[in-house]
């Protein structure tokens, strides 16, 4: 087994992720103001190392089709229009780390209908006039995965 080593605030500062995946934390890097000059997510690891991760890509093991059948406080469902959702990241890289997600399943944007195109863009404007309203946030990154 790896070598795991850990900080003198005992949070993991090397997380062995299989083969020779190693993930180093800001204490390994001392010196740096952040440790690595980017963001550092270790709440993430354990999406990461493959917890809670489907199985497959089918519609039954998609995160985003099984979420809108529970209620929206489990889901972490925000909003909800007839054709689109915003939910919070489980596993945000930062505060206010959101997704608009159509209801329908599908594998590629290009595979949205008119109709789901129109309704996540203008969920996505009212998401950023939300989130600058209430947390007043310096800017916005938008990615489409």
């Amino acid at each position: 087994m790896p070598d795991q080593r850990t900080s003198d605030n005992a949070v993991d500062a090397g997380t062995h992720l299989g083969g020779d995946v190693t993930v180093d934390s800001p204490a390994d890097h001392p010196g740096d103001r952040d440790g690595f000059q980017r963001l550092w997510t270790p709440h993430r690891m354990v999406y990461l190392s493959g917890e809670d991760k489907p199985e497959d890509d089918g519609e039954g093991a998609c995160p985003f089709c099984k979420v809108q059948k529970a209620d929206d406080e489990t889901g972490l469902i925000v909003a909800r229009g007839e054709r689109c959702f915003v939910l919070m990241n489980l596993y945000p890289y930062n505060p206010g780390h959101v997704m608009v997600c159509p209801n329908r399943h599908v594998s590629d944007y290009i595979d949205l209908d008119v109709d789901e195109v129109v309704e996540l863009a203008e969920m996505t404007r009212t998401t950023i006039r939300v989130l600058r309203e209430v947390a007043e946030p310096h800017g916005f990154n938008l990615g489409m995965n």
